[in-house]
């Protein structure tokens, strides 16, 4: 499938994700009590921090497997092929959200820390179905389970909060991953149909164990999993933190202006996971493919954030309700996170691919650490305003460091030597 319309399929589905989080955000703003909301926003942004800490990175391993197997790249031969890697992965995923499930059971009050177990084991799953389906270059079945979880997550969040308040609200969002993953895997084993005995027989732990410690440890998959996680604490932490030192209330006021900012990240999402594929498997054509992808990243965030700044100043206290009156100028300056964000989304995918995972690492670790000093600082100060403020400072030092590496808009020398 060519590199265009691959990422048109994965650009559909995600534009229909992305839509349908829009869509729910304007519900329970307008139906819940801020303070509901508000707990429910950090439920959210605990589930992405939560399933990264114990994804492990081996969806991206899984991934770079398949890049690997059989053709000349960079990094050594992996020892099987890839079907029983990518099986070996996925026992070992089942395992590792078993055990995040166990351990989320204490985070939460009853009955948010039942609903969070069970949506953490589904989001586990489909999280790492996604990625080898789209590796796979297979997004039809992607499109597919976007629609069916997307449509299920609307009915499920309308009439779980008609009828059982906000815990019904949130237990939508385990439906949503419940069917993605069922459909996702489907799809997975219509395109490679050996991939199902061979998972089926990699259950037992004793089959996943060794191997994973092998991938952790000697594959890079210990850099790639901490690279992750502090990717996404770079761009949750702020909700957490308002919610522990303003509470629940200012945090749904903050989580409108967030979750509008994130409404058009589906852009910015198919063009990284479209190149992520093609950086895997074509890689003679790395250096034209970022180019383009850096370009077209710019231009839609550009495009996005002023898009978003008339939203916010024309229609967001519209759309949202009264009682969030004076969202508006915050939805219009938390936009401008976006331009930073997507170019350091494709950016991810090259140095991902082309295992320089350690300059993700080094970069995001300066993000973060910007991340949560000027947040400890702003937020007692600013307020909410302070947040989206060490949000663009944070994600404009990741691009900076990565571009004096050499990984800018486009490809420099200093790229084939940085952090190898």
């Amino acid at each position: 499938m060519g590199f265009y319309r691959h990422n048109f399929f994965l650009a559909l589905n995600l534009l229909i994700f992305r839509s349908a989080k829009f869509l729910i955000n304007i519900l329970g703003a307008r139906w819940m009590t801020p303070s509901s909301f508000g707990y429910f926003s950090l439920l959210y942004s605990s589930m992405d921090i939560w399933q990264h800490v114990f994804g492990a990175g081996l969806d991206l391993t899984a991934s770079r497997a398949r890049g690997r197997s059989g053709q000349e790249t960079e990094a050594p031969a992996h020892p099987n092929d890839w079907r029983q890697t990518w099986a070996q992965m996925a026992g070992a995923r089942l395992g590792l959200s078993v055990l995040g499930a166990g351990a989320g059971l204490f985070i939460f009050r009853w009955p948010y820390n039942l609903i969070f177990a069970a949506w953490h084991l589904c989001f586990m799953q489909s999280k790492f179905a996604y990625t080898l389906v789209n590796t796979m270059l297979y997004p039809k079945g992607i499109v597919a389970a976007g629609i069916l979880s997307q449509g299920g997550l609307i009915l499920g969040a309308y009439a779980g909060l008609k009828y059982f308040g906000a815990p019904g609200f949130v237990a939508a969002f385990v439906l949503e991953r419940l069917i993605e993953a069922i459909v996702l895997w489907i799809a997975l084993f219509h395109r490679e149909p050996p991939l199902r005995q061979k998972i089926i027989s990699c259950l037992n732990p004793g089959l996943w164990i060794a191997p994973l410690k092998r991938w952790m440890l000697l594959e890079g998959g210990l850099t790639i999993w901490v690279a992750q996680l502090l990717g996404v604490l770079v761009a949750r932490t702020d909700n957490v933190l308002i919610g522990r030192m303003l509470g629940y209330t200012s945090l749904a006021y903050y989580s409108l202006a967030f979750r509008s900012m994130e409404a058009p990240l589906f852009i910015f999402g198919a063009i990284a996971d479209g190149s992520l594929a093609y950086f895997v498997r074509h890689q003679e054509e790395r250096h034209v493919h970022y180019a383009k992808a850096m370009q077209a990243a710019l231009a839609a965030g550009i495009g996005c954030a002023m898009a978003l700044t008339a939203f916010g100043f024309l229609l967001a206290e519209y759309t949202f309700g009264d009682q969030y009156r004076g969202v508006g100028p915050l939805v219009a300056f938390s936009a401008w996170t976006l331009v930073p964000r997507g170019l350091n989304m494709i950016s991810s995918s090259l140095l991902l691919a082309t295992h320089r995972e350690r300059l993700m690492l080094v970069s995001s670790a300066a993000g973060l650490a910007a991340n949560i000093t000027g947040n400890l600082i702003l937020i007692p100060i600013w307020g909410v305003w302070g947040a989206p403020a060490c949000a663009i400072l944070s994600e404009c030092l990741t691009a900076a460091i990565r571009a004096h590496q050499g990984i800018g808009l486009r490809l420099t020398k200093n790229y084939e030597t940085a952090f190898r």
